[in-house]
């Protein structure tokens, strides 16, 4: 991998990290669009067909589970990341 390629992905799991850390954080807060969305979302947020099934509980313990999910990839990935941009400027 290029120099570049190896900032970039570590930019991108940065990113994922965050998208799971607003998850968690949209899930302590209860904002309702993350939820509790609307019925009529359907089409756009399909975790509307987890609350019809299992109840708004599942789906908020569920929220706190993918974001959970992403913060642990994205500190996987860039900690993979991290030790080949090492390896590549010389530092290991």
């Amino acid at each position: 991998m290029s120099l570049d390629e190896l900032l970039f992905s570590v930019l991108g799991f940065w990113t994922v990290i965050l998208v799971g850390m607003m998850l968690i954080y949209g899930a302590s807060r209860k904002w309702r669009w993350l939820v509790d969305p609307p019925e009529w979302l359907v089409f756009i947020q399909p975790e509307i067909m987890l609350k019809s099934i299992f109840g708004r509980r599942f789906l908020l313990y569920f929220t706190y589970g993918v974001g959970a999910c992403f913060v642990i990839v994205g500190f996987v990935g860039l900690l993979q990341s991290i030790i080949l941009l090492g390896k590549r400027l010389g530092y290991w």
